[in-house]
């Protein structure tokens, strides 16, 4: 293998779990590669990366940051079923795979040609892929010693995700972030860092059905959208908007805010900055020493919103 591509491998196997980089983007985020063609008119071959698996009679390829399946056909297909069936562990499963191909027609259906295998690695997957039309607010109620509890699980189109947990009052108990996408089989599989929770669900009809069953939670039934406004990002982004507001002097909507949004936008002067500044010291009750090492790295209105949940739950205990 050359050193430039082991170095792709390399970075390859270190993507953060669920977030598309800009690495290879062309193969691995996004839509794969369409057909190109030579000087004389042949398909030219380039690098797709993705997962597939060898079933009977079914070999498949889906390239990363996509939900399509190729059907596979081409001169390396051997080669490449060959490794395939010496890491394969259970039937069906998916490896990540790096190939030179091409798309083609066989029929009506569209098949992935592959000219060249470089590489297969059994222990990293693609990272599942957001899908708007699963995008929504999911909601499960179930009983505890303490009443009736509602999990509320808010799945965002760019594939963030918040976990919310309230208590038959309507408290919030708890509030979690992660990430959602659709993996290989079609299924919703969320990651939940802190809690260190990986979850797949089922799709049936309305309701993300948790795979496997035992022990890994209960049915959600879809709700309507998913709201960033609800939870501590809907505060967070009213308290920023106020300050901003107040430092501007004009009226800022908060639903204008975005989570990538930079907080020097907002408050552009340094004026508006120590304005801000101030208010967070009082809001969040932090000494200097606090501010220096928690507040004054701050970039982004998402990286806020960890410490406004904080001081909510805590006040709502």
């Amino acid at each position: 293998m050359a050193t430039a591509d082991a170095r792709m491998f390399v970075r390859m196997k270190h993507l953060h779990p669920f977030r598309c980089l800009p690495l290879l983007a062309i193969a691995a985020c996004g839509s794969p590669p369409g057909p190109t063609n030579t000087a004389d008119g042949t398909a030219r071959d380039t690098l797709w990366v993705g997962e597939m698996r060898i079933l009977d009679n079914d070999t498949v390829f889906s390239p990363c940051g996509t939900t399509r399946w190729y059907r596979m056909q081409g001169p390396a297909l051997d080669t490449l079923a060959g490794r395939y069936r010496h890491y394969r562990r259970i039937d069906g499963q998916w490896m990540k795979s790096w190939v030179n191909a091409h798309t083609t027609l066989r029929g009506a259906d569209t098949v992935l040609h592959v000219a060249t295998f470089m590489h297969i690695d059994p222990a990293v997957p693609c990272e599942p892929t957001p899908d708007s039309l699963r995008a929504g607010s999911y909601v499960a109620r179930y009983a505890d010693p303490m009443g009736e509890r509602v999990l509320r699980m808010d799945l965002f189109p760019d594939g963030d995700a918040v976990m919310h947990t309230s208590l038959q009052n309507g408290i919030v108990a708890n509030e979690v972030e992660g990430t959602w996408g659709m993996d290989k089989d079609r299924y919703i599989a969320t990651h939940w860092p802190q809690r260190h929770i990986h979850r797949r669900y089922r799709i049936k009809a309305d309701t993300l059905v948790p795979y496997p069953a035992a022990g890994n939670g209960n049915n959600m039934v879809r709700d309507g959208a998913a709201d960033r406004m609800r939870g501590s990002y809907g505060r967070t982004a009213r308290w920023l908007a106020e300050a901003a507001g107040k430092a501007q002097g004009h009226r800022i909507d908060p639903s204008s805010l975005r989570p990538d949004m930079m907080l020097d936008s907002l408050f552009p002067t340094a004026e508006a900055r120590a304005l801000l500044r101030g208010s967070a010291a009082d809001t969040l009750g932090f000494n200097e020493d606090r501010m220096a090492r928690e507040w004054d790295a701050l970039a982004t209105v998402k990286d806020v919103v960890p410490l406004i949940r904080v001081i909510h739950l805590r006040n709502a205990q």
